[in-house]
């Protein structure tokens, strides 16, 4: 695991602004008073930050301009901890997104409310902008911590966390760790265009964290008779499809196919029949000189004043206001 990164290493128990109070305690020859006022700040210390008890393998922060803070993902910092009894992390309005895995052991998270154990496989995505406390249960926790920003981020944590459930689960072997590791081997070593491949891997890992949610959730992936249909529409959309033959061309009622599509699009088969019109329409709009009675027909549209309603319904403009606009 994470073989060959040259990694900064840190063994042993830190003292940190946090774990001062214990400090206190060994301190000699001061007064009650001086020690009250010592165990005080160090209490005050200990509200938003973090204990470090074992070791921890760190990769730091890659510069990052204003205007790629903008336009990528980008991480923060990325650790390997090995964390013993005492370990724990308190804090809130942390400007960053964290994704941790567990790979041996146990931990807990306490965040919006809800109290997580955490075993092997289990992790977390959480925003750290929120009050969070994470702390190792028992004698022992191995994880590893990702720290990201950028992009939209913030609307898909939104969306990642939109059943309040910030957990998730997958063997070591799985998706996940292949992509952290591929990350974190970009992070290592000189790469071109090392900020766009960071983005395009952290998106990669938010993505699939977000799709393997939504199938556990759903029971299921995408039958393939649905993905099929999907590939059949998107070749045939200028043929007249209804909803009769689609049904009969499934093998299904128009109920159950409706139902059972809208599960897995968010739209019935009509409604992506002319999703898909809509977008074809636009290109062509867009990129060509054709007339639109012509770009209609071709779309699928037999009626124009059906496909001007459609189009304005979609896209907010007329054909031609859209044509002539840099809308897209």
């Amino acid at each position: 695991m994470f073989e060959r990164i040259h990694f900064f290493e840190y063994d042993g128990k830190f003292l940190t602004n946090y774990n001062l109070s214990k400090e206190v305690e060994q301190q000699e020859n001061i007064t009650e008073d001086t020690r009250n006022t010592l165990f005080a700040e160090a209490s005050e210390q200990m509200k938003n930050h973090f204990v470090i008890d074992g070791s921890m393998k760190l990769l730091f922060p890659f510069p990052v301009s204003d205007k790629d803070k903008d336009h990528y993902f980008y991480p923060q910092i990325f650790c390997v901890c090995h964390s013993g009894p005492s370990y724990f992390t308190r804090r809130k309005d942390y400007a960053s997104y964290e994704i941790l895995y567990t790979y041996e052991g146990c931990g807990v998270l306490e965040y919006g409310g809800k109290k997580y154990h955490l075993q092997k496989g289990d992790g977390f995505f959480i925003d750290c902008r929120e009050p969070h406390y994470y702390y190792t249960d028992g004698t022992h926790w191995l994880h590893s911590d990702l720290h990201f920003s950028g992009s939209i981020s913030t609307e898909l944590y939104a969306d990642f966390a939109s059943d309040n459930d910030v957990v998730f689960h997958e063997d070591s072997d799985e998706k996940y760790q292949t992509l952290l590791e591929t990350l974190v081997r970009i992070w290592d070593t000189f790469q071109s265009y090392k900020q766009l491949q960071f983005s395009n891997y952290i998106s990669e890992i938010i993505a699939h964290l977000l799709i393997d949610k939504d199938v556990k959730k759903s029971g299921s992936a995408m039958p393939e008779t649905f993905a099929y249909l999907i590939k059949y529409i998107e070749h045939n959309f200028s043929s007249d499809l209804t909803l009769d033959f689609l049904a009969e061309f499934s093998s299904m009622s128009k109920y159950h196919l409706c139902r059972e599509f809208k599960k897995y699009t968010g739209m019935t088969p009509i409604q992506f029949l002319i999703y898909t019109r809509i977008e074809n329409a636009k290109f062509l709009l867009k990129h060509t000189d054709l007339p639109i009675g012509r770009i209609a027909s071709q779309t699928g549209f037999t009626d124009l004043n059906n496909f001007n309603n459609q189009f304005k319904k979609h896209t907010g403009y007329t054909a031609s206001h859209f044509r002539k606009s840099g809308a897209l």
